[in-house]
Protein backbone atom coordinates (compact mmCIF):
# COMPACT_ATOMS: atom_id res chain seq x y z
CA UNK A 1 0.00 0.00 0.00
CA UNK A 2 1.50 3.79 -0.89
CA UNK A 3 1.68 6.50 0.64
CA UNK A 4 -1.10 8.04 -1.03
CA UNK A 5 -3.70 5.21 -0.88
CA UNK A 6 -3.06 5.70 2.83
CA UNK A 7 -4.10 9.22 3.08
CA UNK A 8 -7.54 8.27 0.92
CA UNK A 9 -8.46 5.71 3.23
CA UNK A 10 -8.06 7.51 6.25
CA UNK A 11 -9.86 10.78 5.57
CA UNK A 12 -12.65 8.15 3.59
CA UNK A 13 -12.65 6.90 7.65
CA UNK A 14 -13.07 10.64 9.29
CA UNK A 15 -15.73 11.22 7.01
CA UNK A 16 -17.71 8.55 8.03
CA UNK A 17 -16.60 8.89 11.86
CA UNK A 18 -17.96 12.40 11.52
CA UNK A 19 -20.89 12.20 9.97
CA UNK A 20 -21.78 9.26 12.15
CA UNK A 21 -21.03 11.73 15.17
CA UNK A 22 -23.53 14.59 13.74
CA UNK A 23 -25.93 11.95 13.21
CA UNK A 24 -25.98 10.97 16.75
CA UNK A 25 -25.95 14.34 18.00
CA UNK A 26 -28.73 15.78 16.27
CA UNK A 27 -32.05 13.27 15.79
CA UNK A 28 -33.54 13.62 12.24
CA UNK A 29 -36.51 15.68 12.93
CA UNK A 30 -39.50 14.75 10.84
CA UNK A 31 -39.94 18.19 8.05
CA UNK A 32 -43.83 18.85 9.25
CA UNK A 33 -42.77 19.40 12.89
CA UNK A 34 -42.79 23.36 13.66
CA UNK A 35 -39.67 25.02 14.99
CA UNK A 36 -39.01 27.01 17.89
CA UNK A 37 -39.51 30.14 15.56
CA UNK A 38 -43.02 29.14 14.49
CA UNK A 39 -43.77 27.97 18.16
CA UNK A 40 -43.12 30.99 19.60
CA UNK A 41 -45.15 32.65 16.54
CA UNK A 42 -47.92 30.50 16.99
CA UNK A 43 -48.35 31.10 20.86
CA UNK A 44 -49.11 34.55 20.61
CA UNK A 45 -52.45 36.34 20.22
CA UNK A 46 -53.01 38.50 17.42
CA UNK A 47 -56.25 40.74 17.13
CA UNK A 48 -58.05 39.45 13.73
CA UNK A 49 -58.42 43.36 13.00
CA UNK A 50 -55.28 45.11 13.59
CA UNK A 51 -52.91 41.98 13.82
CA UNK A 52 -51.44 43.52 17.09
CA UNK A 53 -50.66 41.18 19.71
CA UNK A 54 -50.28 43.60 22.76
CA UNK A 55 -52.87 44.87 25.01
CA UNK A 56 -56.58 42.83 26.38
CA UNK A 57 -57.97 40.86 24.27
CA UNK A 58 -61.90 38.97 24.32
CA UNK A 59 -63.27 36.21 22.44
CA UNK A 60 -67.30 37.43 22.01
CA UNK A 61 -68.38 34.87 19.30
CA UNK A 62 -67.84 31.17 18.63
CA UNK A 63 -64.68 30.96 16.32
CA UNK A 64 -61.60 29.16 17.68
CA UNK A 65 -58.13 29.67 17.87
CA UNK A 66 -56.25 32.56 16.44
CA UNK A 67 -59.72 33.87 14.97
CA UNK A 68 -60.96 34.31 18.01
CA UNK A 69 -59.10 36.83 19.11
CA UNK A 70 -59.96 40.57 19.25
CA UNK A 71 -59.60 43.86 21.17
CA UNK A 72 -62.52 44.89 22.37
CA UNK A 73 -62.00 48.66 20.95
CA UNK A 74 -61.28 47.18 17.62
CA UNK A 75 -64.51 45.22 17.53
CA UNK A 76 -66.91 48.10 19.13
CA UNK A 77 -65.00 50.74 16.32
CA UNK A 78 -66.04 47.77 13.50
CA UNK A 79 -69.53 47.28 14.69
CA UNK A 80 -70.36 51.07 15.05
CA UNK A 81 -68.91 51.42 11.19
CA UNK A 82 -70.41 48.65 9.82
CA UNK A 83 -73.90 48.12 11.94
CA UNK A 84 -73.62 44.09 11.85
CA UNK A 85 -73.67 42.52 15.69
CA UNK A 86 -72.74 38.94 13.81
CA UNK A 87 -69.51 37.71 13.34
CA UNK A 88 -68.71 37.31 9.81
CA UNK A 89 -66.95 34.21 10.45
CA UNK A 90 -69.08 31.95 12.63
CA UNK A 91 -71.97 33.88 11.78
CA UNK A 92 -72.94 33.85 15.55
CA UNK A 93 -73.97 37.20 17.68
CA UNK A 94 -71.34 38.53 19.91
CA UNK A 95 -71.33 38.50 23.42
CA UNK A 96 -72.13 42.09 24.86
CA UNK A 97 -72.50 43.53 28.37
CA UNK A 98 -73.74 46.75 27.47
CA UNK A 99 -72.66 50.05 26.45
CA UNK A 100 -70.82 53.11 28.00
CA UNK A 101 -69.88 56.71 26.91
CA UNK A 102 -66.60 57.25 25.65
CA UNK A 103 -64.15 59.14 27.37
CA UNK A 104 -65.22 63.42 26.44
CA UNK A 105 -61.94 63.72 24.76
CA UNK A 106 -62.51 61.14 22.49
CA UNK A 107 -66.07 62.51 21.37
CA UNK A 108 -66.82 63.68 17.35
CA UNK A 109 -67.54 67.63 17.12
CA UNK A 110 -71.38 67.76 16.23
CA UNK A 111 -71.85 68.58 12.81
CA UNK A 112 -74.58 71.50 13.03
CA UNK A 113 -75.88 72.52 9.65
CA UNK A 114 -78.04 75.33 8.44
CA UNK A 115 -81.15 73.51 8.59
CA UNK A 116 -80.73 72.64 12.48
CA UNK A 117 -80.14 76.44 13.16
CA UNK A 118 -83.13 77.35 10.66
CA UNK A 119 -85.19 74.48 13.05
CA UNK A 120 -83.85 75.89 16.11
CA UNK A 121 -84.63 79.79 15.07
CA UNK A 122 -88.61 78.29 14.08
CA UNK A 123 -88.62 77.04 17.63
CA UNK A 124 -87.84 80.20 18.86
CA UNK A 125 -90.51 82.31 16.70
CA UNK A 126 -93.45 79.92 17.08
CA UNK A 127 -92.61 80.31 20.86
CA UNK A 128 -92.76 83.92 20.44
CA UNK A 129 -95.95 83.91 18.82
CA UNK A 130 -97.87 81.88 20.79
CA UNK A 131 -96.64 84.36 23.48
CA UNK A 132 -97.82 87.06 22.17
CA UNK A 133 -101.14 85.26 21.19
CA UNK A 134 -101.94 84.73 24.61
CA UNK A 135 -101.12 88.15 25.80
CA UNK A 136 -103.26 89.68 23.11
CA UNK A 137 -106.57 87.35 23.94
CA UNK A 138 -105.63 88.29 28.02
CA UNK A 139 -106.22 91.99 26.98
CA UNK A 140 -109.45 90.94 25.13
CA UNK A 141 -110.40 89.42 28.09
CA UNK A 142 -110.66 86.35 26.45
CA UNK A 143 -110.38 84.09 29.39
CA UNK A 144 -113.12 86.11 31.79
CA UNK A 145 -115.48 86.03 28.47
CA UNK A 146 -115.31 82.79 28.10
CA UNK A 147 -115.05 81.09 32.05
CA UNK A 148 -116.68 83.58 33.80
CA UNK A 149 -119.48 85.28 31.46
CA UNK A 150 -120.12 82.34 29.62
CA UNK A 151 -120.09 83.95 26.57
CA UNK A 152 -119.51 81.70 23.20
CA UNK A 153 -116.18 82.10 21.34
CA UNK A 154 -116.13 84.57 18.67
CA UNK A 155 -114.56 84.71 15.32
CA UNK A 156 -111.38 86.17 16.08
CA UNK A 157 -110.98 84.29 19.29
CA UNK A 158 -111.59 80.89 16.90
CA UNK A 159 -108.89 82.21 14.37
CA UNK A 160 -106.28 82.68 17.59
CA UNK A 161 -106.93 79.17 19.56
CA UNK A 162 -106.40 77.97 15.86
CA UNK A 163 -102.96 79.62 15.01
CA UNK A 164 -101.56 78.49 18.53
CA UNK A 165 -103.33 75.06 17.44
CA UNK A 166 -100.47 75.21 14.35
CA UNK A 167 -97.86 77.23 15.89
CA UNK A 168 -97.86 74.44 19.02
CA UNK A 169 -97.73 71.71 15.92
CA UNK A 170 -94.74 73.14 13.94
CA UNK A 171 -92.69 73.10 17.81
CA UNK A 172 -93.42 69.89 18.61
CA UNK A 173 -92.33 68.80 15.35
CA UNK A 174 -88.91 70.65 15.31
CA UNK A 175 -88.37 69.59 19.22
CA UNK A 176 -88.74 65.61 17.76
CA UNK A 177 -86.59 66.33 14.91
CA UNK A 178 -83.81 67.83 17.51
CA UNK A 179 -84.74 65.51 19.98
CA UNK A 180 -83.86 62.62 17.51
CA UNK A 181 -80.68 64.22 16.21
CA UNK A 182 -79.14 64.58 19.28
CA UNK A 183 -80.25 60.92 20.34
CA UNK A 184 -78.35 59.47 17.35
CA UNK A 185 -75.50 62.06 18.32
CA UNK A 186 -75.52 60.53 21.85
CA UNK A 187 -75.67 57.17 20.19
CA UNK A 188 -72.26 57.42 18.35
CA UNK A 189 -70.14 58.75 21.54
CA UNK A 190 -71.05 55.26 23.16
CA UNK A 191 -68.67 52.01 22.83
CA UNK A 192 -70.08 48.49 22.85
CA UNK A 193 -68.29 46.34 25.68
CA UNK A 194 -68.04 43.08 24.88
CA UNK A 195 -67.43 39.83 26.90
CA UNK A 196 -65.76 36.53 26.30
CA UNK A 197 -68.39 34.03 24.94
CA UNK A 198 -66.90 31.04 26.32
Amino acid sequence: MTVASAQKTTSHHSINIDSTQASAVSPKRHPWSPTTATTSTTSKRLCRICQSDSGLMVRPCDCAGTMGDIHENCLSRWVAMSHKNDCEICKKPYAKSGSQFKKFSEWTRPKLGLYDLLGGLIVAMFSYSIYYTFELMEERYFWTRLFTDKIPCRGDDAGRIFAVFILIIGIVNNLVTMYVEARNYLRHQQEIRFINKH
